[in-house]
């Protein structure tokens, strides 16, 4: 083969060759996926139309989840490690992960059809443990809900306290509001939803009337001023790098921490104390303190 034919099929071959992994990192794909959630809506959207599952759970305790687009193809990032996710994380497409992985026993999340093997890395709930007053409420962000767990123990009570797909798509938080309701702050449906303490959808709180951008955008974590009102963090959007505020009725009533003020750079949750309130973030990897 003379030199011009070999570098005609090299080119030929180059296309193939770029679609075996994505080029983009697994590092660089999280950062960008917490910074502006859509990419992780989006890349879900095509799971959907492609009925691939958008995340997976293996026995081995690998968690691999869609996190963005490349080429027209869903990136998945791949967990390999969760006590430290940085190492040995990676990137890949559905094709690999096919030809990698033993699919048959992993626990399989799709947008438009039931989980297979739901019960993969659950915990087995405890006899009784349902008598108990005081517990924890964890978000689920595969299984678009809350679980809850013993708040002593750490035994879990029910892994579907909440289970809302329909209100729900990547909740971050759950509180309990001073007037007695669930809160659930959720980051690709921008608002904060309400449940009675059954677990039961009563209504997409805040912003009253739904949703609105210019207000609430890429939401992570929302806690209660001690005068009752709602903050809520905003990562993008036109109100990015703030923390908004509501009152009783889920009516926004301006912001209670400015745009950026004190170098706040993607917040992520606010926390209250007696004399000053803290806020953790993602971009200026800090936690920074306010007054109340």
């Amino acid at each position: 083969m003379n030199i011009f034919k070999f570098l005609l099929a090299f080119l030929i071959a180059m296309p193939a060759l770029a679609q075996e992994k994505p080029f983009i990192g697994f590092e660089e794909l999280i950062v960008l996926a917490e910074e502006n959630a859509q990419l992780i809506a989006d890349a879900r959207e095509l799971t959907a139309m492609e009925d691939i599952p958008h995340t997976i759970y293996l026995p081995e305790g690998i968690f691999i989840e869609a996190k963005g687009i490349e080429d027209d193809k869903v990136v998945y990032a791949v967990f390999n490690d969760l006590v430290d996710i940085y190492n040995n994380g990676e990137t890949t497409f559905w094709e690999e992960i096919e030809n990698k992985y033993d699919l048959g026993s992993a626990r399989l999340h799709y947008v438009n059809h039931e989980t297979k093997n739901p019960g993969l890395g659950f915990f087995e709930v405890k006899e009784g443990s349902a008598l108990l007053t005081t517990m924890l409420m964890v978000t689920n962000w595969t299984d678009d809900g809350v679980s809850t767990l013993d708040a002593t123990t750490g035994d879990l009570l029910n892994s579907s306290f909440i289970a809302d797909p329909t209100n729900l798509s990547s909740p971050k938080e759950a509180n309990l509001a001073p007037w007695g309701q669930i809160t659930v702050s959720d980051q690709l449906d921008d608002g904060v939803i309400e449940y009675d303490t059954s677990g039961t959808f009563i209504r997409f709180f805040a912003p009253a009337g739904g949703v609105n951008n210019a207000i609430l955008d890429n939401v992570r974590g929302h806690n209660f001023r001690p005068n009752g009102n709602l903050v809520v963090t905003s990562a993008s959007g036109s109100n990015a790098d703030a923390i908004a505020e509501f009152d009783a009725g889920g009516n926004y009533i301006g912001n209670f921490i400015a745009i950026g003020a004190g170098g706040m750079d993607s917040p992520f949750d606010i926390f209250f104390r007696t004399n000053d309130c803290l806020v953790s973030t993602s971009t200026s990897d800090a936690v920074h303190r306010y007054d109340l």
